[in-house]
């Protein structure tokens, strides 16, 4: 009786842990820092009816047609992904919980921050290469919106923002 608990124990634990967190590249193929061609190809793998539009930047739109997942990716006029903003389902109703995971998911480390991206109050993580992950706000359909983005990519490619929107304060 005994090792049967422990081992449904165990199993459910697995399952807790984030085993069933769908993996990064599924969750959202496309990141800051890739090239304009390599993103549509993988939006278009997920949203067969992407579409690219714009004149020096490009804007990359894809949207499920069960509306679980939209994304919008911007590329600069040098053809880099330097900002996604996306909106996804989750069961999960806690927004702590649900950040936390999709940090981890994305490959980011630590507990995040609390920040403020343009008007809004959201949780925040800055990766290695300089993307920051910012999530937390829910859309209409009671969505999360999430979005990622890389001012080095941007300066890099079209010079010095004109305006920092973020400020982040530690927890």
């Amino acid at each position: 009786m005994y090792r049967r608990s422990s081992a449904i124990l165990a199993a459910l634990a697995i399952l807790a842990s984030g085993a069933s967190v769908a993996p990064a590249q599924e969750r959202l193929p496309v990141k800051p820092g890739m090239a304009l061609a390599e993103a549509s190809a993988a939006l278009k793998a997920a949203c067969p009816g992407m579409t690219v539009s714009g004149e020096d930047e490009k804007y990359l739109d894809c949207a499920r047609p069960d509306g679980s997942l939209e994304i919008r990716a911007t590329a600069s006029p040098a053809g880099r992904i330097y900002y996604v903003a996306w909106s996804e389902r989750s069961a999960e109703a806690d927004v702590l919980v649900y950040t936390a995971g999709l940090a981890k998911a994305l490959g980011f480390s630590g507990k995040g921050k609390d920040c403020r991206y343009y008007d809004y109050e959201l949780r925040c993580w800055t990766g290695k290469d300089g993307t920051v992950l910012y999530s937390g706000e829910r859309d209409s359909k009671q969505r999360y919106v999430s979005y990622l983005t890389n001012e080095q990519i941007e300066t890099e490619d079209m010079g010095a923002p004109t305006a920092t929107p973020v400020t982040g304060e530690d927890p």
